[in-house]
């Protein structure tokens, strides 16, 4: 993973991979099983072609499981480093909150720009307002919670940023598909 990200010229570092269990990706299983296949063949060609693979995975693995995996490069918008910046501040912050807000004003003059800019750049950089970003954020820190704890949905909500349970499980199931209930059962 080091290498790959490191050869896309962002540092090691800035990437956050999110944890999943038991996610389902058939293009990275069968990326993955031709590895395997490859790995067991003994010759140089077979080699060649599994390290290629494995940057396969690891390609696939930053761009569904990152905080990078949004990122637009060259499409206008923000700088790449000041992107970067900016999504590693709102992901501290959102891993780290209690109080259910996310300074934005603090996090545009952080990476150098008036809200206003940082809003519309970021925008463009990512297809999505700031706030949408912080809220699937959320969402995906809640769906951590309730798959790894048996704390309540309602004490989820407050931890991950929500004022109440309702509009965290509106939230939640506009961007997840089910409610935090339903979500907690399915696993």
């Amino acid at each position: 993973m080091r290498k790959v990200v490191e050869e896309f010229e962002f540092s090691y570092k800035d990437i956050v991979l999110t944890p999943q269990i038991g996610f389902r990706s058939k293009h990275i299983r069968h990326i993955a099983m031709s590895l395997l296949h490859e790995l067991k063949e003994a010759n140089v060609v077979g080699r060649l072609y599994a390290d290629s693979l494995a940057v396969g995975i690891a390609m696939q693995l930053v761009r569904r499981y990152s905080s990078l995996k949004d990122i637009q490069i060259g499409h206008g918008g923000m700088a790449p480093h000041s992107l970067r910046k900016a999504v590693g501040l709102i992901d501290n912050h959102v891993a780290g909150e209690e109080d259910g807000r996310v300074p934005l004003r603090v996090i545009a003059r952080q990476v150098g720009m008036s809200f206003f800019h940082f809003s519309r750049q970021f925008k463009q950089s990512m297809g999505m307002t700031p706030t949408n970003f912080i809220a699937e954020r959320r969402i995906e820190r809640a769906k951590r919670l309730l798959q790894e704890t048996e704390v309540p949905i309602s004490e989820i909500a407050l931890r991950v940023g929500f004022s109440s349970q309702s509009h965290f499980t509106s939230c939640f199931r506009r961007l997840a598909g089910v409610t935090p209930r339903s979500f907690r059962k399915g696993m």
